[in-house]
């Protein structure tokens, strides 16, 4: 996923139906990370007025692909730049990152960062003393939680005692604390406490929100899980009440604002759909594939031209053993996790057809009697995988076609 600040211009002041344009502006605004993110925030981390930007990166140096894929913040520098250089975040090597949250733990007046992360990693936070180097110290707070799978965290004071308490939406319910989302609320002496009596008790989320939906001047807070949305009313000294369930399947995230103007807030719910897959040409010498071979999905399948030789990176989702083929006869056995190879035209002619072979995940690299590439990812018989790969070249990728499908049906590219 590529960083992209989009400017906003509205066409006419005047009319209410203005016309409203974007402008991708990123490579001038000096924002030009290219890689997977599982998001950004926003927040004014040196306390200029301008409000900076932070980037996840998600897997921190451990995609195939990206060898720059580590946390950062890139700031505001007040001209509509970006400068992702002056802040250093030491963050423990984790990796898996996802949401990131700045606000002020300890009300001296700046900002500070909460990041949650996913699979087995530990939680982050950065109390900001004011220097640009930033360690983690999330054990100090009592923000740990081995295994907790976060996705994101929703600030808010619950109980009105001037402090941010954080909500904080995790995946895995077996995690220390007992459950999976839990509502840490801040505490002068040891940072945070886990939450036992306010009534809130969701045992997994993904994302939350605040906003006041019923227009009686208190929080309420919307907790999404994959399958339903929940909304909570919290009064002022801060206990929670369910209101409301809504059933909703495959759930990404939720917004509210008032959509229609008629001066009521909406929910706006978006959803989608796992292990999609998608082949793409990411540049004029690379292409990137996300391949889900699952069920009865068809085979992930690329063909494209390029002179010379190829080079190939991959990384399995699911540790599971599977053949990597190529040309007429060769083979690289039992790979389980990431690997890296050149392919070169003559030692890669011919094609093995990966649905040939018994059950299991295969992948077919073969060089084309019409100087042509072509790359395939099949599974045959119970289980799948997904593979995630990069092919580069030194010289330009021509001629390049692919088929692209979602988990609920195929699609041509």
């Amino acid at each position: 996923m590529r960083t992209i600040l989009l400017a906003l211009g509205v066409s006419s002041v005047v009319a209410l139906n203005a016309q409203v344009t974007f402008e991708n502006v990123s490579t001038a605004a000096g924002l030009t990370y290219q890689g997977r993110s599982w998001g950004s925030s926003w927040g004014d981390i040196n306390g200029d007025g301008f409000v900076d930007l932070f980037m996840s990166c998600h897997q921190h140096q451990y995609e195939p692909y990206f060898d720059n894929d580590s946390i950062q913040i890139f700031v505001n520098t007040g001209d509509g730049h970006f400068d992702g250089t002056i802040y250093t975040l030491d963050d423990g090597g984790q990796s898996d990152i996802h949401g990131g949250v700045f606000f002020d733990q300890d009300n001296d007046g700046d900002k500070d960062m909460f990041i949650v992360t996913g699979g087995i990693r530990y939680e982050i936070f950065f109390r900001n003393d004011g220097g640009t180097h930033l360690e983690d110290i999330a054990d100090q707070v009592n923000l740990i939680f081995e295994n907790a799978r976060g996705r994101q965290t929703t600030c808010v004071d619950v109980n009105n005692d001037g402090l941010t308490d954080l909500l904080i939406n995790n995946q895995r319910v077996d995690n220390p604390p007992g459950q999976g989302s839990v509502l840490m609320l801040a505490d002068q002496a040891s940072g945070f406490i886990k939450d036992t009596t306010s009534g809130f008790n969701d045992p997994q989320s993904r994302v939350s929100i605040i906003s006041d939906l019923n227009g009686d001047g208190h929080t309420d807070i919307c907790v999404v899980n994959g399958t339903y949305l929940k909304i909570y009313s919290v009064t002022q000294d801060g206990q929670f009440t369910e209101e409301a369930q809504l059933d909703i399947s495959n759930i990404g995230d939720v917004s509210i604002a008032d959509f229609n103007g008629d001066l009521l807030p909406d929910i706006f719910v978006a959803r989608g759909i796992q292990h999609e897959t998608d082949i793409q040409l990411f540049n004029d010498s690379a292409i990137h594939a996300s391949c889900n071979v699952r069920g009865n999905t068809p085979p992930c399948t690329a063909r494209f031209r390029t002179e010379g030789p190829i080079t190939v990176k991959m990384s399995l989702e699911d540790y599971r053993a599977f053949n990597i083929h190529i040309g007429n006869d060769s083979v690289i056995t039992d790979v389980e996790d990431r690997q890296t190879f050149t392919l070169y035209p003559s030692t890669a002619q011919g094609f093995q057809d990966p649905l040939s072979f018994p059950g299991g995940v295969n992948c077919s690299f073969g060089y084309l009697p019409d100087s042509s590439w072509k790359v395939e990812v099949a599974k045959t018989g119970p289980g799948g995988n997904s593979v995630l790969m990069e092919i580069t070249s030194n010289s330009p990728i021509t001629n390049f076609t692919s088929n692209r499908y979602a988990a609920d049906g195929f699609y041509r590219a």
